[in-house]
């Protein structure tokens, strides 16, 4: 078997074939450590984004727990008082445990008064 004698243009075309293959690679594999890092970001910020929903679901199962508290000692006031007056929701009182009540109320952006708010500019 004899083998047949390459061209110089025929081992030059192959070098550059090789060249442009192990380019490719090398782009394609920093486009995948890109894509990589672009989910670690996303899959954390949904982390993040789930932790807040279920705090604030619990804000707001707290909240309605609160509502239906006042509503029924509202409405206990209202069976006791005369049929021509209303009672004053003001004289209502009902018990509210008040660092939950803070709570949620800085979950809703509330602040104490006497409270300054500094606002990160930077982001």
């Amino acid at each position: 078997m004899r083998f047949r004698k390459t061209s110089l243009l025929g081992k030059l075309m192959l070098a550059v074939l090789i060249v442009c293959a192990f380019a490719m690679l090398i782009s394609l594999q920093s486009q995948i450590q890109q894509a990589k890092a672009e989910n670690a970001a996303a899959q954390q910020q949904l982390t993040a984004l789930t932790q807040s929903n279920e705090k604030m679901k619990s804000v707001n199962d707290d909240m309605a727990a609160y509502q239906a508290a006042y509503q029924s000692a509202y409405d206990a006031a209202a069976r006791r008082a005369d049929a021509d007056s209303e009672p004053d929701p003001a004289q209502i009182t009902v018990d509210i445990d008040s660092d939950a009540m803070e709570e949620a109320a800085r979950a809703q952006g509330y602040v104490n008064p006497d409270e300054i708010i500094f606002e990160d500019i930077n982001n």
